[in-house]
């Protein structure tokens, strides 16, 4: 489960480097500003199953972390509307009341609407990510590019849970080691399709925050991508710099390039300590 979706079922009712990166989603910051926009930025939703019953939007700010935009309560249709002003691009999210006594909320929806602009959604009130059709006005928010995407996290999500379970149950048996091998060949093919993915929509909407999205989600028990692996960091900071160009000032991006920024310097001194030690270790090896 990503950062994002558990900050926000902590806030809910219900609900050294990874850190760094995920950070982005623990307010808005306080560097450069936009003057915020003279027309409030709209969020409509209709949800089938979802009449009479509550609903929220969170935002998850880049400083300050995950607060609660509005909670209402849909209409007798299961309609209901978001209402807020904002003077960034910043990512929001939509959370269902339990369903029930022993299930939980619905999987949260994360929107991208485009400030001052209005955004439509319909989905099932039971089922927000896999039911959801986004529709946007100007046909310009990042939500319309990533839906699919949030919906093959979740799919993730879920076989990883599957494997688990599975793997549970059977690893006394006789053959647990092939089937322990067969497993993670299937999770690692599964791994590396998602994270080309990523790559592919990072590298198409460097001029949104859909690539600060997706630095922070999981596969399973491991990030989608690791700061730690000197490959995935060097992407990382590819994307802020192109985020910073494209949207300079915003706080978000701003957060994620400095934490970035901190991590590659991390990274350097401590391959300057290494070598240290490995010349103090030749020097002593070449003693009489």
């Amino acid at each position: 489960m990503s950062r994002f979706v558990q900050a926000v079922r902590r806030c809910s009712a219900w609900g050294m480097a990874a850190a760094f990166v995920a950070a982005w989603s623990c307010g808005l910051g306080t560097g450069c500003r936009r003057a915020p926009s003279q027309k409030p930025t709209t969020v409509n939703v209709c949800l089938h199953g979802g009449a009479q019953r509550g609903l929220t939007l969170y935002e998850l700010r880049a400083n300050t972390g995950t607060v609660t935009v509005a909670a209402i309560r849909l209409d007798k249709q299961g309609c209901g509307r978001f209402r807020f002003g904002n003077d960034s691009l910043s990512l929001f999210a939509l959370q269902t009341d339990a369903l029930g006594d022993t299930a939980g909320a619905s999987a949260p929806l994360v929107l991208f609407p485009t400030v001052g602009g209005t955004l439509a959604v319909e989905a099932d009130y039971a089922d927000l990510v896999g039911s959801a059709h986004v529709n946007d006005a100007a046909g310009e928010a990042d939500s319309l590019h990533i839906l699919p995407f949030q919906r093959a996290q979740q799919a993730c999500e879920r076989l990883n849970r599957e494997a688990a379970d599975y793997w549970r149950g059977v690893r006394y048996e006789a053959d647990a080691n092939r089937i322990y091998d067969s497993l993670v060949e299937s999770l690692d093919r599964r791994y590396h399709a998602h994270k080309a993915e990523s790559l592919r929509l990072a590298a198409r909407y460097p001029n949104t925050l859909v690539p600060v999205y997706l630095a922070q989600l999981p596969f399973g028990n491991r990030p989608l991508f690791d700061p730690q692996d000197p490959a995935d960091l060097r992407l990382l900071s590819e994307w802020a710099a192109a985020m910073r160009q494209n949207l300079p000032g915003n706080p978000h991006v701003t957060r994620f390039a400095d934490n970035i920024e901190r991590l590659e310097q991390l990274q350097r001194l401590q391959a300057v300590q290494r070598e240290r030690n490995h010349e103090k270790d030749t020097s002593r090896s070449h003693r009489p």
